[in-house]
């Protein structure tokens, strides 16, 4: 404790307040003016950068202003200079002096600052620890083709550091880093490996493997490696079996003309929505010796254009062949081509005796104008969807719920009596003598993704009512007369009707104003200036529209231009729908 005591103002000082503090009879004065001694505690936890320090403390009563450790890296450090401050008391404390230097020796001391003085502790040292590269090797590249190798490397140690990234740096020059090509991977100790392609023919390349921590980056020895001189195989145009294409799959062949001396790794097809398809995508390896290779493409979207290319790997690298573009089928029922008028007026209606009606504008201001709507060409199903359709579907489907989508879980169908739809075993199957009567109890989802699953769409409101007029002017789809065109409550019998038992409107398309009403893809709203049906938002019920009349519906109900509504997740009896294509 020598080394405290010379610290203090002065020896007289120190025995004058011993003095009272030894012959005070008050406990008070003796918290307020007694003298502290500090010790330091040897330094732990040391690393690069930081350290722990800490120390004891033993009386300085209440007129103790702070306590910690000042460190410097010359002798003698004072609380001017750097140091860590613990919240004052007696007792063992510790805390961390950060930011110091690698690989320095550091002088510290404990310490408590008095109002008058400062006392210190006996003054010790610690060395920060030096700072280390982690250790890597390079490993000898593999599988070098002519524009494609392996390349390899392990990290040995880490230096004491997290690793960052590990990788691989190339160039055409000695030494290369990483502003050099490089791939990285995450860190990790042990061996790792990366695919390189895309390098130049018969080229002589320089590799090094590196690893990254806090320390910097370290790199292992140098390889080299020389890419063959062999061309990519060239293939001849896929042929597509025309007569075979389905909804699903289409069966297509190729061979390969030319291997430029090498062998055989990989061939197949590759194929893609979008132009160039690579083997790195969707793609089918075909296997067998030789050149020729066919195969069929399977679990494809209905009514899809699709990128095809024959494709084969060899030393050489990978070659392709020219694309071509095969478009899958849809739904095997009677479609209708329909070519708007430009512009297509929606929303009108006519009086019985053809003449422009005033009013009756359902959804509209009464005094409104119609919506003009501009329209391309479109297809839509002469009938609508049948039983028979719809079980097919649910046995490819697989599921009686949205699989998938921002739909997913949704019901597709509630398996009501007038639906004649139920399953056996695992099977959907369709009551016998209903299989060609329209489906009922499907919902909005439903209906949705079954258009969906066949490449198709249920039809917008302009598409439907456009659909329904037959480019005239009646006031039901097809005729002036309901009883004519559509199955309704005053001549049904209360009951559904085969499909297409009425008369056909201008179009050729049945049931448009009975016996079923049909989903239409919209929500319901009122309508607006300018109609978008891509861009139509939720009405205030969150309602998917319905158009057309049924057998349970009369009157004003049947007309062309009868609207209604139902919430998306529901179904009735008299609703079903038809399918669109709008390309």
């Amino acid at each position: 404790m020598k080394n405290i005591l010379l610290k203090y103002i002065g020896k007289a000082a120190f025995i004058m307040m011993a003095g009272l503090t030894v012959f005070s009879c008050s406990d008070d004065d003796e918290s307020d003016n007694a003298i502290p001694t500090v010790e330091t505690v040897q330094a732990t936890n040391v690393t690069v950068t930081t350290a722990e320090l800490g120390g004891i403390v033993s009386g300085g009563g209440n007129s103790m202003m702070a306590r910690g450790v000042c460190y410097g890296k010359y002798e003698h450090p004072e609380i001017t200079g750097d140091k860590t401050t613990v919240l004052k008391g007696n007792g063992s404390f510790s805390s961390i002096a950060y930011e110091l230097e690698h690989n320095t020796t550091y002088y510290y001391r404990a310490y408590v600052a008095m109002p008058e003085e400062v006392v210190y502790g006996e003054e010790f040292t610690f060395k920060t620890l030096a700072l280390k590269l982690p250790e890597v090797t390079t490993g000898e590249p593999a599988n070098v083709s002519s524009t494609s190798v392996t390349l390899k490397g392990k990290v040995i140690s880490d230096g004491g550091f997290s690793l960052q990234e590990q990788g691989v740096c190339w160039s055409t020059s000695p030494a290369p880093t990483l502003e050099n090509q490089y791939m990285a991977k995450p860190g990790a100790i042990g061996e790792f490996e990366v695919e390189v392609d895309n390098l130049l023919r018969n080229t002589t390349y320089y590799v090094r493997a590196y690893a990254k921590t806090d320390a910097g980056v370290a790199f292992g020895e140098e390889k080299t490696f020389t890419t063959l001189n062999l061309r990519e195989p060239e293939l001849s145009t896929v042929t597509v079996d025309n007569e075979n294409i389905g909804m699903f799959s289409v069966k297509v062949s190729a061979s390969i003309t030319n291997l430029y001396g090498s062998e055989i790794v990989e061939k197949g097809f590759c194929w893609s929505i979008t132009s160039n398809p690579l083997n790195t995508g969707e793609h089918l390896i075909v296997s067998g010796d030789g050149v020729d290779l066919s195969a069929e493409l399977k679990s494809l979207k209905a009514y899809t254009t699709y990128y095809i290319r024959a494709y084969a790997v060899t030393l050489g690298g990978t070659g392709y062949s020219e694309e071509v573009m095969v478009k899958t089928k849809t739904l095997e029922t009677d479609w209708v081509t329909v070519t708007p008028a430009v512009p297509f007026l929606m929303g009108w209606c006519y009086e019985t005796d053809g003449n422009k009606s005033a009013n009756a504008f359902v959804g509209r201001n009464t005094n409104s104008d119609p919506l003009e709507v501009t329209m391309n060409p479109y297809k839509i199903g002469k009938y609508e969807v049948t039983n028979r359709e719809f079980a097919a579907f649910m046995n490819l489907y697989g599921s009686d719920v949205v699989k998938s989508g921002n739909n997913e879980g949704q019901n597709i169908f509630f398996g009501i009596a007038e639906c004649k739809i139920s399953k056996s075993g695992n099977n959907w199957v369709v009551e016998n003598g209903y299989e060609e009567y329209p489906v009922v109890g499907v919902t909005w989802y439903g209906a949705n993704e079954f258009c969906l699953f066949y490449g198709a769409s249920l039809p917008n409101e302009a598409q439907w009512e456009c659909a329904a007029r037959g480019g005239t002017t009646n006031k039901y789809s097809g005729s002036m007369n309901a009883d004519e065109v559509a199955w309704n409550s005053e001549n049904s019998g209360g009951t559904l009707h085969e499909k297409g038992t009425k008369a056909a409107n201008e179009y050729g398309i049945y049931d448009m104003s009975g016996n079923v009403a049909e989903w239409i893809f919209d929500w319901y709203d009122t309508y607006s200036a300018v109609y978008d049906p891509d861009n139509l938002k939720p009405g205030k019920n969150n309602d998917k529209g319905l158009r057309g009349g049924s057998y349970d519906k009369k009157g004003d109900e049947l007309r062309c231009m009868h609207r209604s509504t139902l919430q998306p997740e529901k179904s009735r009896k008299d609703v079903g729908f038809r399918i669109c294509l709008s390309n």
